[in-house]
């Protein structure tokens, strides 16, 4: 719909980051892309919405919280970390679960 009225898509991410875009009407919406790119390259725009970042955050807490609990001991820990290491890098896992490197590594 932004096309049809001579809008230019210029978010400086792919769609798989973000369900947000940024869309320009400027005669030259490279000079808009290429400043967006600047903000975003800096920190100033989060591909990731707020309302996600704190589900995230929320996912992560709760998943610290059953791991604290587990009461299969070192076994049941393993077995919870080794079902998220297939999905999330080591360095997530480690800075959001507070686990060490063996920990991880033993998953």
């Amino acid at each position: 719909m932004l096309k049809n009225v001579g809008c230019t898509r210029i978010t400086p991410f792919n769609k798989e980051q973000s369900e947000c875009e940024f869309w320009s009407r400027s005669s030259t919406p490279t000079v808009d892309q290429e400043n967006l790119k600047i903000l975003y390259k800096q920190g100033f725009i989060n591909p990731i919405p707020v309302h996600f970042q704190n589900k995230t955050q929320i996912f992560w807490n709760s998943f610290q919280e059953s791991m604290n609990i587990n009461k299969s001991g070192f076994d049941g820990k393993t077995r919870i970390l080794s079902i998220i290491a297939k999905k999330f890098s080591y360095e997530e896992i480690k800075s959001n679960l507070n686990v060490s490197n063996d920990a991880v590594c033993y998953a």
